[in-house]
């Protein structure tokens, strides 16, 4: 769905849902929980890059998860992409101290138009006493 499409931008929307009504075990017998998720995003798009954020809810049982991201890619010409992301999930929202956040720097650069390569740095910041991490690291992605 694209709720703006003009010559100057996009602003695409796109949602999310689908309902488990139980878990099988390995003799295909029902146990466990029904579980729902949904998830809706938007985001801008202009030649110079693009911004995107998606929300996500989970429940199963009497748990209920949700979280959020937020991600912006700047076009760097022929050079590649500079990316930035934020996330925040909250694994039991009925309780404290068990969300994480997470923030994610980057630089991409693009090899054709179906393979990419960049280097990232991430940290992320657990809720409680468990220690923060951090991590330097490479990704790469090939499409076909």
């Amino acid at each position: 769905m694209n709720a703006l499409n003009a010559s100057k931008g996009s602003l695409p929307v796109s949602a999310f849902v689908s309902y488990d009504p139980t878990d099988f075990n390995a003799n295909g017998e029902p146990e466990g929980d029904t579980s729902f998720t949904y998830a809706v995003g938007t985001g801008y798009k202009v030649d110079a890059g693009h911004v995107w954020a998606e929300y996500i809810g989970r429940s199963k049982g009497e748990t209920t998860s949700s979280g959020y991201t937020v991600n912006a890619v700047g076009h760097l010409g022929g050079l590649g992409q500079v990316v930035l992301r934020y996330d925040s999930w909250d694994a039991n929202t009925s309780t404290e101290d068990d969300s994480e956040n997470s923030a994610l720097a980057g630089l991409a650069h693009n090899y054709g138009n179906k393979v990419s390569m960049g280097v990232f740095y991430e940290h992320t910041l657990p809720q409680g006493n468990a220690a923060p991490s951090q991590s330097v690291f490479v990704r790469m992605q090939a499409g076909f």
